[in-house]
C-alpha cells in the first residue's frame, strides 16, 4: 500500500484508511456543510491517487470514466471526483463492513450458503458489466467491498484496470492484476478474452470455501510453473461442498478456456440460480407480479390472476431459501404464506369449488375483496402492498412514507364504516399497518 500522507480534500473530514493499493490509499470520510447537503450521504470512501505516479494517474481517468457510466446495486457507486497539485481524488459510495478478504480471514472459511449469495450478487454485477462489453480485469477479495444495509451485499471496486477489450488493447494490459487471480492464458502471454474473469471468480469462490486459493503461498515464477504443469486444484477433503456447488467450481477453473464455462452457462447455473436471486430488481418483479394478479381477479379473470401469482410465489420462495438474517427470513415467510394463501384461493375459484369466501387469517386479501366497490380501498391496498415489500427489502424510509398514505386512506373510512364484518376487517388491516409503522418510527433495525 502506498504510504501518503493524509491529504486534505475540500468538503471532507477524512477519517480511517480502509483500504488501497500500489497507487492509492482510500479513506472513510464525512462531508461536510454544503457538501453534505449536496451528497446527501452521512459517509462516503475517498480514493487518493498520488499524483508523483504517472501509472496511477492514468488509472485514475480510466476509473473516473468508466465508474460515471455504471450504475448497478452490486457495483460501488460513484459521487464525484476532483484533485489538487498533490492528489486526484475519487468520491465513492461508503461501505461499512470492509471487504471480502477482511471477512475470510475473520471467519477462515465461509459456509456455502453465504458463498453462494455473495457469488451471486457478484455474478448480478458481471452480468452487467457483460451488457456494457467490460471486463474488470482485477477481481480478487480486496476488490469486492461488503455493506449491511440491512442485509449484507457484495459491491465490486476498483475499475482502474477495466476495459473494454479489443486487439488494440489487451498487450497494454498483458500482466495489469493480481497474479494470485489472472487467468493462466493471461499469466502466460497466451491470447486472452474476457472469460479471464471467470477464472478469476472460481479462484475466489475456492478461497472463500477453503480458506485459502488453491496455490498456497507459491511466489509469481511457481505460480507460472503451477499453470504450466496444469496441476489439479482439488477441495481438501475436510471441506464439505454440494454437487451443484463443486461442479460450477470446476467449470471455473479450466486451464484451457475453450473448455471453461461461459457467461451464458454461468449466468444460468443451477448454484448462482439469479433469476430468483434477492435483489432489488427482483423484489419490484413481485410487486408488480402481484399487482397485476389482483389486477386479473377484480376483472374476474381467475386462470391469469392464478398464473401471475404463481410466478410472485417462485420467486418469494427462493428470496427465503437464501436470506441468511433470520428476522427478514421470517418476514418473507409470512409475505409467502399470505401469497400462498392467495393461490389457493385463485385455484378454488378456477375450479368453481368455492363462493369465493375469504379466510378470516388472510386480512389482506379480505380487505380487497370486501371493498371492492370502494376506490379509495382498492388504491390504498396498492400503496400497502409495495410498502411491505420495501420493508421486506431495507427501505425502511419509503415504506413509511407509503404504509402512511395508506392509512391517511382508511382510517378515515374506518370512523364511517358501521359496525359489522366489514369494519372487523378493515381495522385489522389497519391495525397491521400501524405496528409496521411504529416499528420503523422506532427505529426498527431488522
Amino acid at each position: 500500500m502506498l504510504i501518503m500522507e493524509t491529504p486534505h480534500v475540500d468538503g471532507y473530514e477524512l477519517g480511517p484508511k480502509v483500504g488501497g493499493g500500489s497507487f492509492s490509499t482510500v479513506y472513510r470520510a464525512f462531508p461536510k456543510g454544503e457538501q453534505k447537503a449536496k451528497d446527501g450521504n452521512d459517509e462516503v470512501a475517498v480514493k487518493c491517487i498520488h499524483r508523483d505516479k504517472r501509472a496511477g494517474i492514468e488509472i485514475a481517468v480510466a476509473e473516473i470514466k468508466l465508474m460515471k457510466s455504471l450504475n448497478h446495486p452490486n457495483i460501488v457507486r460513484f459521487y464525484d471526483f476532483g484533485g489538487d497539485s498533490k492528489y486526484i481524488y475519487i468520491i465513492m459510495e461508503y461501505c461499512n463492513e470492509g471487504d471480502l478478504s477482511k471477512l475470510i480471514k475473520q471467519r477462515y472459511k465461509l459456509v456455502e450458503t453465504l458463498v453462494q449469495m455473495l457469488m451471486q450478487h457478484l455474478a448480478l454485477a458481471m452480468k452487467y458489466l457483460r451488457q456494457h462489453n467490460l471486463c474488470h480485469m482485477d477481481l480478487k477479495p480486496q476488490n469486492l467491498l461488503l455493506t449491511r444495509n440491512p442485509g449484507l451485499a457484495l459491491k465490486v471496486a476498483d475499475f482502474g484496470l477495466s476495459r473494454i477489450l479489443c486487439e488494440s488493447n489487451l498487450e497494454k494490459s498483458r500482466f495489469a492484476g493480481s497474479v494470485r487471480y489472472m487467468a493462466p492464458e493471461k499469466l502466460l502471454n497466451m491470447k486472452y478474452d474476457s472469460k479471464i474473469d471467470l477464472w478469476s471468480v472460481g479462484v475466489i469462490m475456492f478461497e472463500c470455501l477453503v480458506g485459502r486459493t488453491p496455490f498456497g503461498n507459491l511466489k509469481n515464477k511457481e505460480m507460472c510453473e503451477f499453470m504450466s504443469a496444469q496441476r489439479p486444484m482439488p477441495i481438501p477433503a475436510s471441506v464439505n461442498v454440494s454437487p451443484v456447488c463443486e461442479n460450477l467450481l470446476y467449470k471455473l477453473l479450466c486451464y484451457n478456456p475453450q473448455e471453461r464455462i461461459d457467461f451464458e452457462a454461468f449466468f444460468e447455473h443451477e448454484f448462482l440460480n439469479i433469476n430468483y436471486c434477492p435483489c432489488e430488481e427482483n423484489f419490484s418483479k413481485v410487486r408488480q407480479l402481484m399487482m397485476k394478479s389482483f389486477e386479473f381477479e377484480s376483472e374476474g379473470k381467475h386462470k391469469e390472476a392464478l398464473y401471475v401469482c404463481q410466478k410472485a410465489i417462485c420467486y418469494m420462495e427462493c428470496f427465503v431459501n437464501f436470506e441468511p438474517n433470520k428476522v427478514r427470513k421470517q418476514l418473507l415467510l409470512i409475505k409467502l404464506n399470505d401469497y400462498k394463501e392467495y393461490e389457493e384461493k385463485l385455484r378454488n375459484a378456477v375450479a368453481n369449488k368455492t363462493t369465493m369466501m375469504i379466510g378470516a387469517n388472510n386480512h389482506f386479501n379480505s380487505l380487497q375483496m370486501t371493498f371492492r366497490g370502494t376506490p379509495q380501498v382498492t388504491t390504498a391496498v396498492e400503496i400497502g402492498m409495495a410498502a411491505e415489500m420495501y420493508y421486506l427489502e431495507g427501505k425502511k424510509e419509503i415504506a413509511l412514507t407509503k404504509f402512511l398514505s395508506a392509512l391517511d386512506i382508511l382510517m378515515p373510512l374506518l370512523h364511517t364504516e358501521p359496525n359489522g364484518p366489514r369494519k372487523e376487517i378493515l381495522s385489522k388491516q389497519i391495525t397491521k399497518w400501524l405496528s409496521f409503522a411504529e416499528n420503523l418510527k422506532n427505529g426498527d433495525n431488522s
